[in-house]
């Protein structure tokens, strides 16, 4: 290695010039440990300009050297897996995207999220999560090419970077092993832990061109697989982006409706066979949005497992069912209400 910094000149006490250079240099010793030295070099210069001697100091680094290192490595890397972070995954893609961009070639974004990892989490402890994402970890660096780069963005979301291709199938086929290498059982502590992925694909150029757009479009994509029932995967395509789009808004709206209790409860009576007298109702939950008008149950319950919304949900039916059977009993009807969990 060469001097980090260029010379400067110094004023000596007695009026000459004094030269300094600094330098780092990688040595090994005897037994083939790396050793890092920083080097200070001084000329000392008579009135003519002259160089009449040179002073030079070493001393070890290498424990600076070293700690620098591992701070580097450790803002690049995920700290439970040892996989590259959202950082270097972003700095890897953009170096891939403009290698393809000279080469003519094709970069896909292949984005992993695991099914129902959140339940491994709430039955047998993060500590078993933990360790089943390590497992996972080493089961998709042995299913991807040598070439690919596999990272961790965080939670039970992984990324894959594949470049040097120019058929699709290629993904095809990296996908279908990925699907296959986190489908198997992985026992841990005596515990069969059963999990499945989703996955979302993008690909350069025909998908987008900027490493932000490829990582969004394969996250629609995922979402996508999601939806069509998990341990899937999905190529993105515009109408992906328009569904998604449209899925976040109304997502937006039912949050809002949650919050103000915008929401219905319809009561169909549940009527006796014998005699046709009505003895009970049932609670049927409705939406109607200024928006989106009526949107069917179908459609938006779904949507609050998925947001997260439906624990909210569920507690507002729950109290306001209990509120109209009560109110049903003092007004002299004994009413049953039942509602569907």
């Amino acid at each position: 290695m060469g001097p980090r910094f260029p010379p400067r000149a110094l004023v000596a006490p007695g009026g000459e010039h004094l030269w300094l250079a600094r330098g780092l240099n990688r040595n090994y010793r005897k037994d083939g440990e790396t050793i890092w030295c920083e080097w200070y070099h001084s000329c000392l210069l008579d009135e003519q300009g002259r160089i009449v001697s040179i002073l030079s100091f070493v001393q070890d680094v290498s424990s600076r050297i070293q700690a620098e290192e591992r701070l580097q490595y450790l803002a690049t890397r995920d700290a439970l897996t040892g996989l590259p972070n959202r950082v270097l995954l972003q700095e890897r893609l953009t170096q891939a995207i403009a290698q393809a961009r000279r080469s003519h070639q094709r970069v896909g974004v292949l984005f992993i999220d695991l099914d129902r990892f959140k339940n491994v989490n709430d039955t047998l402890g993060h500590r078993i999560g933990d360790e089943l994402l390590k497992r996972v970890t080493a089961a998709l660096s042995n299913a991807l090419r040598e070439t690919d780069l596999l990272a961790r963005l965080g939670g039970d979301e992984f990324m894959v970077i594949v470049e040097d291709f120019d058929d699709p199938e290629v993904l095809n086929r990296i996908a279908q092993k990925v699907q296959d290498a986190v489908s198997q059982p992985f026992e841990i502590e005596e515990h069969d832990i059963y999990v499945t992925s989703s996955t979302g694909i993008s690909v350069y150029p025909d998908d987008g061109d900027a490493p932000e757009e490829l990582l969004k479009h394969a996250d629609v994509a995922m979402y996508r697989s999601k939806e069509l029932g998990r341990n899937t995967y999905q190529f993105f395509d515009a109408g992906l982006a328009a569904h998604r789009l449209a899925q976040h808004t109304l997502e937006r709206a039912l949050r809002t409706a949650v919050k103000e209790e915008a929401l219905t409860l319809h009561y169909q009576p549940v009527v006796r066979m014998t005699d046709k007298a009505i003895v009970g109702a049932e609670a049927l939950l409705r939406w109607h949005d200024a928006e989106h008008g009526d949107v069917a149950p179908k459609v938006f319950i779904p949507l609050a497992e998925e947001s997260g919304l439906i624990h909210a949900l569920g507690d507002w039916v729950m109290r306001t069912a209990a509120a109209q059977c009560a109110a049903w009993h003092q007004a002299g009807l004994p009413l049953k209400v039942s509602v569907n969990l």
